[in-house]
Protein backbone atom coordinates (compact mmCIF):
# COMPACT_ATOMS: atom_id res chain seq x y z
CA UNK A 1 0.00 0.00 0.00
CA UNK A 2 1.33 3.48 -0.86
CA UNK A 3 1.67 5.61 2.23
CA UNK A 4 2.23 9.32 2.68
CA UNK A 5 4.15 12.24 3.94
CA UNK A 6 2.69 12.90 7.33
CA UNK A 7 0.50 11.15 9.86
CA UNK A 8 -1.64 13.64 11.69
CA UNK A 9 -4.05 13.39 14.60
CA UNK A 10 -6.11 15.78 16.70
CA UNK A 11 -8.16 16.19 19.84
CA UNK A 12 -11.90 15.50 19.68
CA UNK A 13 -13.38 18.96 20.20
CA UNK A 14 -14.58 21.05 17.23
CA UNK A 15 -15.09 24.80 17.46
CA UNK A 16 -18.82 25.68 17.45
CA UNK A 17 -18.18 28.63 15.13
CA UNK A 18 -17.26 26.35 12.21
CA UNK A 19 -18.72 23.03 13.34
CA UNK A 20 -21.50 22.82 10.77
CA UNK A 21 -21.53 20.67 7.66
CA UNK A 22 -24.29 22.81 6.12
CA UNK A 23 -23.47 25.60 3.64
CA UNK A 24 -23.08 29.10 5.12
CA UNK A 25 -23.82 32.34 3.32
CA UNK A 26 -21.67 34.70 5.41
CA UNK A 27 -18.14 35.51 4.29
CA UNK A 28 -15.23 33.96 6.19
CA UNK A 29 -13.47 36.13 8.75
CA UNK A 30 -9.87 36.73 9.77
CA UNK A 31 -10.49 37.74 13.40
CA UNK A 32 -9.07 34.69 15.20
CA UNK A 33 -7.46 31.36 14.41
CA UNK A 34 -9.33 28.08 14.23
CA UNK A 35 -8.70 25.75 17.19
CA UNK A 36 -5.14 24.50 16.93
CA UNK A 37 -5.99 20.80 17.27
CA UNK A 38 -7.98 20.93 14.01
CA UNK A 39 -4.76 21.58 12.08
CA UNK A 40 -2.51 19.50 14.34
CA UNK A 41 -0.55 22.34 15.85
CA UNK A 42 0.53 22.79 19.45
CA UNK A 43 1.50 26.43 19.08
CA UNK A 44 -1.28 28.89 18.26
CA UNK A 45 1.28 31.11 16.53
CA UNK A 46 1.77 28.43 13.84
CA UNK A 47 -1.95 28.21 13.02
CA UNK A 48 -2.61 29.98 9.70
CA UNK A 49 -6.34 29.31 9.23
CA UNK A 50 -8.91 31.66 10.77
CA UNK A 51 -12.26 30.47 9.43
CA UNK A 52 -13.91 28.06 6.99
CA UNK A 53 -17.33 27.75 5.41
CA UNK A 54 -18.95 25.29 3.08
CA UNK A 55 -20.37 26.76 -0.12
CA UNK A 56 -21.49 23.46 -1.72
CA UNK A 57 -20.82 19.74 -1.41
CA UNK A 58 -17.38 20.13 -2.94
CA UNK A 59 -16.50 23.83 -2.58
CA UNK A 60 -15.25 25.61 0.53
CA UNK A 61 -13.99 29.09 1.37
CA UNK A 62 -11.19 29.14 3.92
CA UNK A 63 -9.60 32.21 5.45
CA UNK A 64 -5.89 32.22 6.26
CA UNK A 65 -3.46 34.83 7.45
CA UNK A 66 0.15 34.80 6.30
CA UNK A 67 2.73 36.62 8.43
CA UNK A 68 5.14 38.93 6.66
CA UNK A 69 8.15 37.48 8.45
CA UNK A 70 9.13 34.17 9.98
CA UNK A 71 12.26 33.59 12.02
CA UNK A 72 13.41 30.84 9.64
CA UNK A 73 13.39 32.63 6.29
CA UNK A 74 15.17 35.70 4.90
CA UNK A 75 13.03 38.81 4.56
CA UNK A 76 11.88 39.37 1.00
CA UNK A 77 12.86 42.90 -0.11
CA UNK A 78 9.57 43.25 -2.02
CA UNK A 79 7.49 42.39 1.06
CA UNK A 80 6.28 39.03 -0.25
CA UNK A 81 5.51 36.08 2.00
CA UNK A 82 7.69 33.00 2.05
CA UNK A 83 6.35 30.26 -0.26
CA UNK A 84 6.36 27.79 2.62
CA UNK A 85 3.05 29.31 3.73
CA UNK A 86 1.35 28.04 0.56
CA UNK A 87 2.32 24.47 1.46
CA UNK A 88 1.47 24.83 5.13
CA UNK A 89 -1.90 26.38 4.27
CA UNK A 90 -3.03 23.49 2.07
CA UNK A 91 -1.73 21.06 4.69
CA UNK A 92 -3.89 22.72 7.34
CA UNK A 93 -6.91 22.89 4.99
CA UNK A 94 -6.51 19.19 4.23
CA UNK A 95 -6.77 18.44 7.95
CA UNK A 96 -9.60 20.81 8.78
CA UNK A 97 -12.14 20.06 6.01
CA UNK A 98 -12.45 16.28 6.60
CA UNK A 99 -12.80 16.69 10.36
CA UNK A 100 -15.17 19.65 10.44
CA UNK A 101 -17.29 19.04 7.34
CA UNK A 102 -16.95 15.40 6.22
CA UNK A 103 -17.42 13.45 9.43
CA UNK A 104 -13.88 12.13 9.84
CA UNK A 105 -13.43 11.00 13.48
CA UNK A 106 -10.86 12.98 15.49
CA UNK A 107 -8.70 9.91 16.13
CA UNK A 108 -8.32 9.16 12.40
CA UNK A 109 -4.87 9.59 10.89
CA UNK A 110 -4.78 11.79 7.80
CA UNK A 111 -1.90 11.10 5.45
CA UNK A 112 -0.91 13.58 2.77
CA UNK A 113 0.27 11.61 -0.24
CA UNK A 114 0.90 14.43 -2.74
CA UNK A 115 1.27 18.18 -2.35
CA UNK A 116 2.28 21.02 -4.61
CA UNK A 117 1.91 24.72 -5.30
CA UNK A 118 2.60 27.42 -7.89
CA UNK A 119 2.78 31.17 -7.35
CA UNK A 120 2.60 34.12 -9.74
CA UNK A 121 5.41 36.41 -8.49
CA UNK A 122 3.90 39.47 -10.18
CA UNK A 123 0.53 39.00 -8.46
CA UNK A 124 1.73 37.89 -5.01
CA UNK A 125 0.62 40.22 -2.21
CA UNK A 126 3.12 42.75 -0.91
CA UNK A 127 2.96 44.26 2.53
CA UNK A 128 5.28 46.41 4.58
CA UNK A 129 3.77 45.54 7.94
CA UNK A 130 1.98 42.75 9.77
CA UNK A 131 0.28 40.08 7.70
CA UNK A 132 -1.92 39.47 4.65
CA UNK A 133 -5.47 38.13 4.71
CA UNK A 134 -5.58 35.23 2.24
CA UNK A 135 -8.80 33.80 0.82
CA UNK A 136 -8.51 30.14 -0.14
CA UNK A 137 -11.10 28.68 -2.51
CA UNK A 138 -10.92 24.93 -2.00
CA UNK A 139 -12.44 22.29 -4.29
CA UNK A 140 -12.72 18.58 -3.48
CA UNK A 141 -12.71 15.82 -6.09
CA UNK A 142 -12.31 12.05 -6.35
CA UNK A 143 -13.72 11.56 -2.86
CA UNK A 144 -13.72 7.85 -2.05
CA UNK A 145 -15.72 6.30 0.76
CA UNK A 146 -16.07 2.89 2.37
CA UNK A 147 -19.46 1.63 3.61
CA UNK A 148 -19.92 1.69 7.40
CA UNK A 149 -16.81 3.85 7.86
CA UNK A 150 -17.33 7.52 8.75
CA UNK A 151 -15.61 10.13 6.65
CA UNK A 152 -13.81 9.70 3.32
CA UNK A 153 -11.17 7.08 2.64
CA UNK A 154 -9.28 9.48 0.37
CA UNK A 155 -9.81 12.73 -1.52
CA UNK A 156 -8.10 15.26 -3.77
CA UNK A 157 -7.95 18.96 -2.97
CA UNK A 158 -7.31 21.99 -5.18
CA UNK A 159 -6.93 25.48 -3.73
CA UNK A 160 -6.77 28.91 -5.35
CA UNK A 161 -5.15 31.66 -3.26
CA UNK A 162 -6.20 35.30 -3.55
CA UNK A 163 -5.59 38.49 -1.60
CA UNK A 164 -7.76 41.61 -1.84
CA UNK A 165 -9.58 40.01 -4.76
CA UNK A 166 -6.42 39.23 -6.76
CA UNK A 167 -5.62 35.53 -7.42
CA UNK A 168 -1.91 34.88 -7.05
CA UNK A 169 -1.36 31.14 -6.64
CA UNK A 170 -2.73 27.66 -6.42
CA UNK A 171 -2.02 24.45 -4.57
CA UNK A 172 -3.08 20.85 -4.77
CA UNK A 173 -2.87 17.70 -2.70
CA UNK A 174 -4.23 14.22 -2.18
CA UNK A 175 -4.75 12.61 1.18
CA UNK A 176 -6.01 9.37 2.57
CA UNK A 177 -7.15 8.33 6.03
CA UNK A 178 -6.28 5.43 8.30
CA UNK A 179 -7.86 4.19 11.49
CA UNK A 180 -5.54 4.09 14.52
CA UNK A 181 -5.33 0.29 14.16
CA UNK A 182 -4.36 0.53 10.49
CA UNK A 183 -1.72 3.14 11.24
CA UNK A 184 -0.21 1.16 14.10
CA UNK A 185 -0.05 -1.92 11.89
CA UNK A 186 1.93 0.04 9.29
CA UNK A 187 4.32 1.46 11.89
CA UNK A 188 4.91 -1.68 13.98
CA UNK A 189 8.60 -2.48 14.25
CA UNK A 190 9.74 0.93 13.05
CA UNK A 191 12.19 3.05 15.01
CA UNK A 192 10.07 6.03 16.04
CA UNK A 193 12.80 7.88 17.89
CA UNK A 194 14.29 11.14 16.58
CA UNK A 195 17.70 10.75 14.92
CA UNK A 196 21.05 11.28 16.58
CA UNK A 197 23.14 14.19 15.25
CA UNK A 198 24.83 12.95 12.07
CA UNK A 199 28.52 12.91 11.38
CA UNK A 200 29.10 15.20 8.45
CA UNK A 201 29.33 18.77 7.23
CA UNK A 202 26.32 20.98 7.74
CA UNK A 203 26.02 23.84 5.23
CA UNK A 204 25.96 27.43 6.40
CA UNK A 205 22.48 28.96 6.73
CA UNK A 206 23.10 31.30 3.79
CA UNK A 207 23.92 28.33 1.54
CA UNK A 208 20.62 26.69 2.48
CA UNK A 209 18.61 29.89 2.14
CA UNK A 210 17.62 30.23 5.81
CA UNK A 211 18.43 32.83 8.44
CA UNK A 212 19.84 30.67 11.23
CA UNK A 213 21.50 27.35 11.94
CA UNK A 214 18.29 25.90 13.36
CA UNK A 215 16.60 26.13 9.97
CA UNK A 216 19.15 23.94 8.19
CA UNK A 217 17.59 20.55 7.37
CA UNK A 218 20.46 18.78 5.61
CA UNK A 219 24.09 17.76 6.00
CA UNK A 220 26.71 16.30 3.68
CA UNK A 221 28.03 12.86 4.62
CA UNK A 222 31.65 11.75 4.26
CA UNK A 223 31.06 10.86 0.61
CA UNK A 224 29.53 14.26 -0.15
CA UNK A 225 25.92 13.06 -0.42
CA UNK A 226 23.22 15.35 0.98
CA UNK A 227 21.29 13.71 3.83
CA UNK A 228 18.18 14.79 5.73
CA UNK A 229 19.55 15.85 9.09
CA UNK A 230 17.58 18.64 10.81
CA UNK A 231 19.74 20.86 12.99
CA UNK A 232 16.92 21.67 15.42
CA UNK A 233 14.34 19.01 16.25
CA UNK A 234 12.46 21.62 18.25
CA UNK A 235 12.05 23.99 15.31
CA UNK A 236 8.73 25.84 15.78
CA UNK A 237 7.52 25.43 12.18
CA UNK A 238 8.78 21.98 11.22
CA UNK A 239 8.71 20.24 14.61
CA UNK A 240 5.78 21.83 16.42
CA UNK A 241 4.89 18.31 17.67
CA UNK A 242 6.67 14.93 17.77
CA UNK A 243 6.60 12.77 14.65
CA UNK A 244 7.49 9.09 14.31
CA UNK A 245 8.85 9.69 10.78
CA UNK A 246 10.22 12.56 8.71
CA UNK A 247 7.32 15.02 8.15
CA UNK A 248 6.35 16.02 4.65
CA UNK A 249 7.18 19.67 5.24
CA UNK A 250 10.71 18.60 6.21
CA UNK A 251 11.01 16.48 3.06
CA UNK A 252 10.11 19.41 0.83
CA UNK A 253 12.34 21.89 2.65
CA UNK A 254 15.22 19.39 2.62
CA UNK A 255 14.77 19.04 -1.14
CA UNK A 256 14.79 22.83 -1.57
CA UNK A 257 17.98 23.13 0.47
CA UNK A 258 19.63 20.26 -1.42
CA UNK A 259 18.78 22.00 -4.70
CA UNK A 260 20.26 25.26 -3.41
CA UNK A 261 23.51 23.41 -2.69
CA UNK A 262 23.46 21.76 -6.12
CA UNK A 263 22.83 25.03 -7.96
CA UNK A 264 25.47 26.85 -5.90
CA UNK A 265 23.20 29.56 -4.55
CA UNK A 266 20.09 29.98 -2.46
CA UNK A 267 16.80 30.73 -4.16
CA UNK A 268 13.12 31.44 -3.69
CA UNK A 269 10.68 28.78 -4.88
CA UNK A 270 7.75 29.75 -7.10
CA UNK A 271 6.52 26.19 -7.65
CA UNK A 272 7.02 22.72 -6.21
CA UNK A 273 5.46 19.26 -6.32
CA UNK A 274 6.09 16.31 -4.03
CA UNK A 275 4.77 12.75 -4.12
CA UNK A 276 5.42 10.36 -1.24
CA UNK A 277 5.42 6.65 -2.03
CA UNK A 278 6.24 5.57 1.53
CA UNK A 279 7.19 6.80 4.96
CA UNK A 280 10.67 8.29 5.23
CA UNK A 281 12.13 7.01 8.49
CA UNK A 282 14.43 8.89 10.81
CA UNK A 283 17.19 6.33 10.48
CA UNK A 284 19.21 5.70 8.48
CA UNK A 285 19.33 9.30 7.29
CA UNK A 286 17.71 9.52 3.84
CA UNK A 287 19.69 10.87 0.90
CA UNK A 288 18.33 13.72 -1.27
CA UNK A 289 19.40 13.62 -4.91
CA UNK A 290 18.82 16.68 -7.11
CA UNK A 291 19.34 17.30 -10.80
CA UNK A 292 18.54 20.20 -13.12
CA UNK A 293 15.89 19.50 -15.74
CA UNK A 294 13.94 21.20 -18.50
CA UNK A 295 11.34 22.55 -16.06
CA UNK A 296 13.36 23.24 -12.93
CA UNK A 297 14.99 20.81 -10.55
CA UNK A 298 13.99 17.22 -10.00
CA UNK A 299 14.62 15.54 -6.67
CA UNK A 300 14.35 12.11 -5.12
CA UNK A 301 14.50 11.07 -1.46
CA UNK A 302 16.22 7.69 -1.18
CA UNK A 303 16.45 5.50 1.91
CA UNK A 304 18.17 2.12 1.96
CA UNK A 305 18.08 2.01 -1.82
CA UNK A 306 14.36 2.78 -2.12
CA UNK A 307 12.83 6.08 -3.22
CA UNK A 308 10.33 7.25 -0.59
CA UNK A 309 9.49 10.61 -2.18
CA UNK A 310 10.18 12.56 -5.35
CA UNK A 311 9.17 15.77 -7.05
CA UNK A 312 10.14 18.95 -8.81
CA UNK A 313 11.17 22.45 -7.76
CA UNK A 314 11.16 25.70 -9.72
CA UNK A 315 13.08 28.73 -8.51
CA UNK A 316 12.30 32.34 -9.31
CA UNK A 317 14.38 33.59 -12.21
CA UNK A 318 14.90 30.13 -13.71
CA UNK A 319 12.99 28.71 -16.65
Amino acid sequence: MSNALAALSSAPAIAPAIATAEPRTAAPTWDRTVPRHLVHRRSVTEVLLTDALRVSDSRFLVAAQWPLRHSTFPHDPEGRHDPVFAVETIRQIGLLIPRVFLGTPPETRLLIRTVGFALDPAAEPRTAFGASDILCEAHLSDVREVPARPGPLSLSLRVVFSCAGVPFGRAHGRLRTLTPRQYDALRTGRDRQPPRPPAGERPAPAEAGVTGEGGVMVARDAAGAVRIAPADLGHPLYFDHPSDHVPGMVLLESARQAACLARGRAGRLIAADLTATGFTEWTPAARVDCAAGDEGWGFEVVQEGTATASGTLRFEGER
